[in-house]
Protein backbone atom coordinates (compact mmCIF):
# COMPACT_ATOMS: atom_id res chain seq x y z
CA UNK A 1 0.00 0.00 0.00
CA UNK A 2 1.44 3.43 -0.96
CA UNK A 3 2.52 5.74 1.83
CA UNK A 4 0.12 8.51 2.74
CA UNK A 5 1.19 12.09 2.04
CA UNK A 6 -0.63 15.32 2.66
CA UNK A 7 -2.58 16.43 -0.42
CA UNK A 8 -0.12 17.86 -2.93
CA UNK A 9 -0.58 19.73 -6.18
CA UNK A 10 0.84 17.87 -9.13
CA UNK A 11 1.95 14.51 -7.77
CA UNK A 12 0.93 11.44 -5.82
CA UNK A 13 2.56 8.34 -4.36
CA UNK A 14 2.00 5.09 -6.23
CA UNK A 15 3.74 1.71 -6.52
CA UNK A 16 6.87 2.05 -8.67
CA UNK A 17 7.71 -1.61 -9.12
CA UNK A 18 9.07 -4.51 -7.12
CA UNK A 19 12.66 -3.18 -6.84
CA UNK A 20 11.66 0.38 -5.97
CA UNK A 21 8.59 0.16 -3.76
CA UNK A 22 6.58 3.38 -3.85
CA UNK A 23 7.44 6.34 -6.05
CA UNK A 24 6.29 9.89 -6.68
CA UNK A 25 4.31 10.27 -9.91
CA UNK A 26 3.19 13.41 -11.73
CA UNK A 27 -0.55 14.03 -11.91
CA UNK A 28 -0.04 17.01 -14.22
CA UNK A 29 2.57 18.22 -16.68
CA UNK A 30 5.69 19.94 -15.31
CA UNK A 31 7.70 22.07 -17.72
CA UNK A 32 11.51 22.13 -17.62
CA UNK A 33 12.60 24.50 -14.83
CA UNK A 34 9.25 24.36 -13.02
CA UNK A 35 9.25 23.84 -9.24
CA UNK A 36 7.84 20.54 -8.02
CA UNK A 37 8.37 20.81 -4.24
CA UNK A 38 10.70 22.32 -1.64
CA UNK A 39 13.09 19.93 0.10
CA UNK A 40 11.58 19.04 3.46
CA UNK A 41 12.76 15.81 4.93
CA UNK A 42 12.09 16.22 8.62
CA UNK A 43 8.94 18.25 9.38
CA UNK A 44 6.50 15.31 9.07
CA UNK A 45 6.85 11.54 9.00
CA UNK A 46 5.89 11.36 5.30
CA UNK A 47 7.04 14.05 2.90
CA UNK A 48 7.24 14.02 -0.95
CA UNK A 49 10.99 13.57 -0.70
CA UNK A 50 10.51 10.23 1.07
CA UNK A 51 8.78 8.84 -2.03
CA UNK A 52 11.05 10.38 -4.68
CA UNK A 53 13.23 7.61 -6.07
CA UNK A 54 16.76 7.76 -7.46
CA UNK A 55 17.60 7.62 -11.14
CA UNK A 56 20.95 7.87 -12.90
CA UNK A 57 19.00 9.75 -15.62
CA UNK A 58 16.69 11.87 -13.44
CA UNK A 59 13.93 14.12 -14.70
CA UNK A 60 14.29 16.48 -11.70
CA UNK A 61 17.01 17.93 -9.50
CA UNK A 62 17.41 20.27 -6.54
CA UNK A 63 18.41 23.86 -7.14
CA UNK A 64 20.56 25.95 -4.79
CA UNK A 65 17.48 26.93 -2.76
CA UNK A 66 16.46 23.33 -2.02
CA UNK A 67 13.61 23.23 -4.53
CA UNK A 68 13.13 20.15 -6.69
CA UNK A 69 12.71 21.39 -10.27
CA UNK A 70 11.95 19.58 -13.49
CA UNK A 71 15.09 19.12 -15.61
CA UNK A 72 12.95 18.35 -18.65
CA UNK A 73 9.23 18.01 -19.32
CA UNK A 74 7.51 15.56 -17.00
CA UNK A 75 4.21 14.22 -18.26
CA UNK A 76 1.25 13.07 -16.14
CA UNK A 77 1.93 9.49 -15.08
CA UNK A 78 5.74 9.85 -15.23
CA UNK A 79 7.68 8.94 -12.12
CA UNK A 80 9.50 11.97 -10.67
CA UNK A 81 13.12 11.07 -9.87
CA UNK A 82 16.38 12.75 -8.89
CA UNK A 83 20.01 11.65 -8.64
CA UNK A 84 20.73 10.83 -4.99
CA UNK A 85 24.49 11.12 -5.61
CA UNK A 86 24.17 14.63 -7.04
CA UNK A 87 22.13 15.74 -4.00
CA UNK A 88 23.36 13.76 -0.99
CA UNK A 89 21.75 14.11 2.43
CA UNK A 90 23.93 13.42 5.47
CA UNK A 91 20.90 11.90 7.24
CA UNK A 92 20.46 9.37 4.42
CA UNK A 93 23.65 7.40 3.78
CA UNK A 94 22.33 5.58 0.70
CA UNK A 95 23.93 2.27 -0.16
CA UNK A 96 21.87 0.09 -2.50
CA UNK A 97 21.80 -1.61 -5.88
CA UNK A 98 20.44 0.83 -8.42
CA UNK A 99 17.31 -0.35 -10.22
CA UNK A 100 16.81 2.61 -12.55
CA UNK A 101 17.91 0.74 -15.70
CA UNK A 102 19.04 4.01 -17.31
CA UNK A 103 21.76 3.98 -19.93
CA UNK A 104 24.95 4.79 -18.01
CA UNK A 105 23.52 3.52 -14.71
CA UNK A 106 26.15 3.54 -11.92
CA UNK A 107 24.94 0.10 -10.77
CA UNK A 108 25.34 0.84 -7.06
CA UNK A 109 24.34 3.99 -5.18
CA UNK A 110 26.82 4.51 -2.34
CA UNK A 111 26.68 8.06 -1.02
CA UNK A 112 29.52 7.52 1.48
CA UNK A 113 31.91 6.36 -1.27
CA UNK A 114 30.81 9.26 -3.48
CA UNK A 115 31.51 11.74 -0.66
CA UNK A 116 34.96 10.21 -0.08
CA UNK A 117 35.71 10.52 -3.79
CA UNK A 118 34.55 14.18 -3.79
CA UNK A 119 36.64 14.91 -0.67
CA UNK A 120 39.74 13.53 -2.40
CA UNK A 121 39.41 15.95 -5.32
CA UNK A 122 41.33 19.23 -5.08
CA UNK A 123 39.08 22.15 -4.27
CA UNK A 124 38.67 24.97 -6.74
CA UNK A 125 41.46 27.44 -6.38
CA UNK A 126 44.00 24.77 -5.36
CA UNK A 127 45.66 25.40 -8.72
Amino acid sequence: MPMSLPSQDGFRVMPAGPQKGDGLFATRKFRAGEAIYRMDYWSRPQMPMHATNHSCDPNAGFDGDGVLVALREIEPGDEITYDYLAHPLPASPWNFKCGCEAEGCVGWVDSAAAREKDDALPSRGDG
